[in-house]
């Protein structure tokens, strides 16, 4: 068995909302030995959610809808999946009673726009919502199977657990699919594919797709297989991308680099003090949000012009690896921090750009130049360089 999903509201081809229920399905799917092939997004227009559910049965052995079960005028989904199985909608007594009486427990009227809801192609049976009034449904037809599930995710994850999924057990594949997303930093895309190609050949039940980002490089990988097969086949992957890529592997998790340094920092009950210049301030954004324990942090965009009466507290202000080093530990030392990283001034012209880092430690400081792109990115790859001269120092540096 194969599925395809479709996920239905006009929201989600707006430029501010994404469509996280096809990802948790898919998850779910691959955990039972149902891939999924297919995901479709469509907006809320009977027509067109008809012609996506017919073309999706002529494909897949099961098709589930999320969304377009409410009682309002653009919740079509149940119109659409009646007219494209071929099944009309009749009224279930059953689930009337029940929103009927959902309401009267809660002292409300029920609006007679609800009664849509009990709504059920002939042929199929309701799904149970214990925490909305959309029940689901699931229906059978030319030997496929159609889902209808409600768009809050807060309804259909349970309803798909307890509900869908034990009537799609009996027809899921003995195969189940495992899943890893790893991060790579300090390598260039062409140069990571030339390390994983011997790799996957030795490992072909494995499957690599690389994904670049100004920040960093994301292995995705996957492996299909019965019981444990699957993560046994990743792990003996891992174990040797370990041995490859060495430091520049930094999650093996999908975690970003300020989560992988917020970590490490909370573990060890050390504190930092950032001092920002070409990272704009992004750097301590970044750390904030993932939870770091930040003693201080300083951002200064840009040098003071000369008549400016404020004495800065970077004198001079770090645009080389003496004076980013010898800041660092002096902000360590005013600040009384466990670590303090300076990113400096970005220095040069043209397209490329030096920024001068350092990592102040009770053991030692650690300063390296980074030689960057420049551009509108300079600010997310200085973050990110000084992320990952955190993460470098945190591991030679003995454990406080």
């Amino acid at each position: 068995m194969h599925a395809e999903i479709l996920a239905t509201g006009s929201e989600l081809l707006s430029p501010d909302r994404s469509d996280t229920n096809s990802l948790w399905l898919t998850a779910r799917l691959d955990e039972v030995g149902i891939p999924v092939r297919r995901k479709t997004i469509v907006g809320d227009h009977g027509p067109d959610l008809q012609e996506a559910i017919s073309q999706a049965l002529g494909r897949a052995d099961l098709v589930i809808c999320t969304g377009g079960l409410g009682p309002t005028q653009d919740d079509v989904t149940r119109e659409a999946a009646a007219q494209a199985t071929g099944c009309p909608l009749r009224s279930d007594p059953e689930i009337e009673e029940g929103l009927r009486r959902r309401f009267a427990d809660r002292g409300l009227e029920m609006p007679s726009n609800n009664l849509r809801q009990a709504m059920v192609p002939e042929g199929g049976r309701s799904l149970p919502n214990r925490l909305g009034t959309a029940p689901g449904i699931l229906l059978e037809a030319g030997g496929r199977l159609l889902a209808l599930l409600p768009g809050p995710p807060r309804e259909m994850q349970p309803m798909f657990l307890e509900e869908l999924l034990p009537a799609l057990r009996p027809h899921a594949g003995l195969l189940r699919v495992a899943r890893r997303v790893l991060k790579v930093y300090g390598l260039t895309e062409s140069g990571l594919d030339q390390r994983i190609v011997p790799l996957a050949r030795a490992c072909p039940g494995v499957e690599v797709t690389v994904n670049f980002s100004p920040m960093d490089l994301e292995l995705r990988l996957a492996a299909r297989g019965s019981g444990s097969e699957p993560d046994e086949s990743l792990e003996s992957f891992c174990c040797r991308l370990r041995e490859d890529l060495g430091n520049h592997l930094f999650s093996e998790a999908g975690e970003g680099l300020e989560q992988v340094v917020s970590r490490i920092l909370r573990e060890r009950g050390l504190d930092l003090a950032l001092g920002e210049v070409a990272s704009g301030g992004l750097l301590a954004a970044r750390l904030i949000q993932a939870g770091a324990p930040l003693r201080r942090a300083l951002l200064a965009p840009s040098p003071p012009s000369p008549d400016e009466r404020a004495r800065p507290v970077f004198v001079p202000w770090p645009g080389d690896l003496p004076s980013a080093r010898a800041a660092a530990v002096r902000w360590r030392r005013d600040t009384g921090a466990s670590l303090a990283l300076v990113v400096g001034q970005s220095q040069g012209s043209g397209q490329q750009a030096r920024v001068p880092v350092a990592l102040s430690h009770a053991e030692g400081t650690r300063a390296q130049e980074l030689r960057l792109a420049a551009g509108p990115l300079l600010w997310a790859r200085a973050s990110q360089g000084g992320l990952d001269l955190i993460r470098l120092g945190l591991a030679g540096f003995a454990r406080g």
